[in-house]
């Protein structure tokens, strides 16, 4: 089975959203969040680019495992990261320095999902995505701002 079978792709995310057809119609848009079923077990940790360039198989396999296992929950909102934000010190902000080589952020809707990446990839490689963190996350400071927490 390939995953691509529960991809839905959009240009953008203006249309993923619904584009100009979602306009001031409160059923299609949502300005709180709270339409996204399962919002309060949304978690997100960084896929660090050193990962992914170094075990692609391994990836692939993990990604198709997430977005396949029953109960996991790949989430729907997954993005990717890059550009200058790679060009800034590890130190100049208390940002987790594993935003500083994350290629994407992987989203799971389910306490088991994030528990399925955190074992792939855990606070010892990388980091949550700030904002984004499952409410459970263990070590939460650490997987939140990694070195740069005694900063705050």
């Amino acid at each position: 089975l390939s995953p691509s079978y529960y991809v839905t792709q959009y240009d953008n995310w203006y249309e993923s959203k619904g584009g100009a057809a979602a306009y001031n119609d409160p059923d299609r848009t949502d300005p709180t969040g709270d339409a996204y079923a399962g919002v309060e077990y949304l978690a997100a940790r960084l896929m660090p680019m050193e990962v992914v360039a170094s075990d692609p198989d391994g990836v692939a396999e993990f990604l198709t495992n997430l977005a396949m296992g029953e109960g996991l929950g790949l989430g729907s909102i997954n993005y990717f990261l890059g550009g200058v934000i790679h060009n800034v010190n590890d130190t100049a902000t208390a940002v987790h320095p594993a935003m500083r080589k994350a290629i994407w952020s992987v989203f799971t809707q389910t306490d088991a999902g994030a528990e399925f990446v955190r074992d792939f990839i855990g606070n010892d490689v990388t980091g949550v995505c700030f904002n984004h963190h499952s409410p459970v996350e263990p070590d939460w400071r650490n997987a939140s701002w990694g070195q740069n927490y005694q900063r705050l």
